[in-house]
């Protein structure tokens, strides 16, 4: 994955078409319009984003989105939707995807990134980072040190560059 590295764009759990989302995550009525002019503003037509999953709501339209989408599969994201996603040109990764120590600054604290829709259980010396959980916090067994939450809402509803999300 060449194009994976500290310029890609993550994002989570975006749940664009998801009337419910606004009520259950305290989401501005207006989030899907405001979450895609966020991308496209930030987003180049041949950047690359990393989508980590509950991209849209059961097959409603996805607004048009600039950059080369790669994603995990959320928990939200039916076969409906896949299908789509698919039509769009977006490719499919499977449930983790990791970044080596090779593609991160020699003096970072650990030795890999690992994306997941999900948060993951402490792995030694790796960074989880994650969406599912939204603007809801963690739970009590799953401290996180260890872990960054790109769900939308505590991203200022923007995607990030992976360096801005590691504090690069």
């Amino acid at each position: 994955m060449t194009w994976l590295n500290l310029d890609t764009w993550i994002i989570s759990d975006t749940h664009f078409g998801h009337a419910n989302i606004i009520k259950y995550c305290n989401r501005p009525e207006n989030s899907d319009e405001l979450i895609a002019d966020n991308w496209n503003r930030a987003v180049g037509r041949n950047d690359h984003v990393l989508h980590l999953g509950d991209i849209g709501w059961h097959g409603k339209p996805i607004p048009k989105l600039s950059g080369k989408v790669h994603y995990i599969p959320g928990n939200h994201d039916s076969v409906k939707d896949r299908k789509l996603f698919d039509a769009m040109g977006w490719e499919k990764l499977g449930q983790i995807v990791v970044l080596s120590k090779d593609n991160l600054p020699h003096s970072y604290r650990y030795s890999k990134v690992v994306f997941s829709h999900y948060p993951l259980p402490h792995g030694t010396h790796s960074l989880n980072i994650h969406g599912h959980i939204h603007n809801n916090g963690y739970h009590e067994s799953m401290p996180s040190e260890d872990k960054i939450n790109v769900s939308i809402e505590v991203m200022d509803y923007k995607p990030k560059r992976l360096k801005d999300v590691l504090g690069i």
